[in-house]
């Protein structure tokens, strides 16, 4: 009876090398299936609305697909982790690798964003997009020298104007209005430019002081304004192209680095295929929320042709004000030429 357990020994060694040969090879897949990179993001936008779906319904989806479903990205949304700086913050830590940034987080990425925000210094999007298409990676070149590596330029919108008290048709509105200024430098000496009081504060601060009275107006993109239900207690809205807001989605030059150069080259190619798509929608999306808010009770209001002269007067020395603070000379009238450019082509 010994002798037959022996002799059945290396057959039973054979089945269990056998069968763990089989489950690791069964197991294969699944192990496989493990996405090699793991990242943390955030942002200011709330999910499920405006940029927040076009991040979802688009650039995930594409990342998933030019890395091979090797990259898992959490979204923190809704600024829970913070405002824009706070962002910034975590990224330089390491703790975050990809953040969607309002206009205000672009320029604190990389001041010399502010150059796309002066204003009257675009007519349209078509414009914009003109610029973009053209100095894509010259602004990436600008980022990537700030710490960060721009995958996506996109929009936050031709900001409109808004009030609770006055409908900003007339320069004499801007002197009797307080605006909240949460976008930086630019912003605030353009409102003072006008006439404007203005009263500072951070993003999440807004809905606040705006309920509480402190100001009455700001400038803000219509998807924010009604994402967040600003509408409620706004009396006017003047869609006038008085600035552009660029938006961004950025990686850490760290995180971008570890990244293989195929999954590199891969991205770089496709971050065209998704960028008009993505703006597309969310120029329409803004469309849509703006006609949502006339449609609430909103008044839409808009200044006449002197007025509009009147406003870009004011305005126009800041341009040369803001060189070499937040931008270079020569950017500006790189930006400039393009724009003449395009202009003199249609």
């Amino acid at each position: 009876m010994g002798e037959n357990r022996m002799k059945n020994t290396p057959r039973l060694l054979s089945l269990a090398a056998f069968s763990l040969i089989l489950i690791l090879a069964l197991s294969l897949p699944a192990l496989a299936a493990e996405p090699r990179f793991r990242w943390k993001a955030s942002t200011l936008a709330p999910r499920g609305v405006g940029w927040a779906i076009q991040v979802e319904n688009l650039v995930f989806p594409a990342l998933d697909r030019y890395t091979d479903g090797n990259l898992e990205v959490k979204v923190y949304w809704g600024g829970i982790l913070g405002d824009d700086e706070d962002i910034l913050q975590k990224m330089r830590e390491d703790v975050l690798q990809v953040a969607g940034f309002t206009a205000q987080g672009s320029v604190m990425a990389c001041k010399e964003f502010a150059v796309l925000e002066l204003p009257f210094l675009f007519r349209s999007f078509e414009e914009v997009d003109h610029v973009r298409d053209r100095m894509y990676d010259r602004f990436a070149k600008l980022m990537e020298d700030s710490g960060f590596y721009l995958t996506m330029w996109i929009d936050q919108d031709f900001d409109q104007l808004y009030s609770t008290r006055f409908p900003l048709t007339t320069l004499a509105d801007f002197s009797r209005a307080t605006f909240l200024s949460w976008a930086g430098p630019l912003e605030a000496q353009m409102l003072k430019s006008l006439g404007a009081k203005v009263v500072t504060g951070d993003i999440p601060d807004i809905s606040r002081i705006i309920k509480g009275g402190e100001a009455d107006s700001l400038l803000a993109p219509s998807i924010w304004i009604v994402g967040t239900q600003m509408h409620s207690v706004t009396r006017f809205v003047n869609p006038l192209k008085l600035r552009y807001s660029p938006a961004a989605i950025v990686f850490t030059q760290s995180a971008w680095k570890r990244l293989p150069p195929d999954y590199q080259k891969t991205i770089l190619k496709g971050r065209e295929e998704i960028t008009e798509p993505f703006v597309t929608a969310t120029r329409k999306d803004g469309e849509n929320f703006m006609k949502a808010m006339t449609e609430y009770g909103v008044k839409l209001v808009s200044p006449n042709e002197e007025t509009r002269r009147a406003l870009e007067a004011r305005t126009a020395p800041l341009a040369d004000a803001m060189t070499g603070i937040l931008y270079p000379a020569e950017l500006l009238q790189a930006v400039r030429d393009e724009l003449a450019a395009f202009r003199s082509a249609r």
